[in-house]
């Protein structure tokens, strides 16, 4: 979140970026990728109280859509927070499918790809895909 941050993204290009970066940082070890995806949105909250790591996740997401709102036209009508909590779910099944072997031999960013993609562009949010 903090280097998509400093790259000065916002709205939907933000999520894109964020999900990307997390792919390449997930990428580069597969044995690491093994042990850290399937408890990366089950990590406990730092401090007693604080949101978990989920939580913060979707947050940042819901901000982050939250900025492109009067620019964007949906196909369907969707707040920002369900948006912003199936985006997370589908960047964790995403990140799960992919240590499993489960996305078809297609590589984990053309994956998330068309499931952020799809989900993004279906709410309206104009992003470009790099």
């Amino acid at each position: 979140m903090e280097e998509v941050g400093a790259e000065r993204l916002a709205g939907g290009e933000a999520v894109v970026g964020f999900a990307y970066t997390l792919a390449n940082h997930v990428t580069r070890d597969r044995n690491l990728a093994l042990a850290m995806v399937p408890r990366l949105f089950l990590l406990p909250a730092v401090v007693a109280g604080a949101p978990t790591e989920e939580d913060r996740i979707r947050g940042w997401i819901r901000d982050r859509l939250g900025e492109a709102l009067p620019f964007r036209v949906p196909v369907q009508e969707l707040e920002p927070a369900a948006l912003a909590a199936v985006v997370a779910w589908t960047l964790r099944g995403t990140l799960e499918d992919w240590v499993r072997g489960e996305t078809r031999g297609k590589g984990l960013r053309s994956t998330l790809e068309a499931r952020l993609g799809f989900l993004l562009e279906s709410s309206g949010f104009p992003i470009t895909m790099r």
